[in-house]
């Protein structure tokens, strides 16, 4: 059964795929591109034609948020769309320790009919030791949240672009 949800985060993904495949391939990048819309960007990987063992993963990005869109292909009968609405706060008043903030929230969907497999929103914290690199921080919370906080800002870029909240 499609529900409103799932079938506004396929519309979201056929929308955002054509405007990807609607520019020529790029010998030794293939159809990553960056597309810039004066309120953030639009930028990823989009085979021309979609099923399995073909990349189609994108970003629309932001100031304040950024959402990612990825396909996936569990067996060949089967796609499933993963939709990522994220954005990060980063704490660096201390040297010793740089903190990083994360909410997400993610959203999966049979692509076949629009059912929604899973819909979950999260917010993470890890901390780094001094100026910390991606690969030396410690996860130090992490807990489900009701719904994903948004602020007047997020909420207007999410608008902008056409993407349900």
């Amino acid at each position: 059964m499609q529900t409103n949800l799932g079938s506004s985060i396929l519309n979201e993904k056929l929308r955002f795929r054509s405007v990807l495949t609607g520019v020529p391939d790029r010998p030794g990048h293939g159809r990553y591109i960056e597309v810039n819309g004066g309120e953030g960007s639009l930028q990823g990987t989009a085979s021309e034609q979609s099923g399995p063992g073909k990349e189609d993963s994108w970003f629309v990005n932001t100031d304040s948020i950024q959402v990612l869109y990825q396909t996936k292909y569990p067996d060949a009968s089967e796609a499933i769309v993963t939709r990522m609405i994220m954005y990060a706060k980063d704490d660096h008043s201390n040297p010793e320790l740089w903190k990083r903030e994360t909410w997400h929230r993610d959203t999966v969907v049979r692509e076949r009919d629009g059912a929604v497999l899973g819909d979950e929103c999260r917010h993470t914290t890890a901390v780094y030791p001094g100026r910390g690199g991606a690969r030396d921080g410690v996860i130090v919370s992490d807990e489900k949240l009701p719904e994903l906080p948004l602020n007047t800002r997020q909420h207007s870029s999410l608008t902008l672009w056409n993407i349900v909240q």
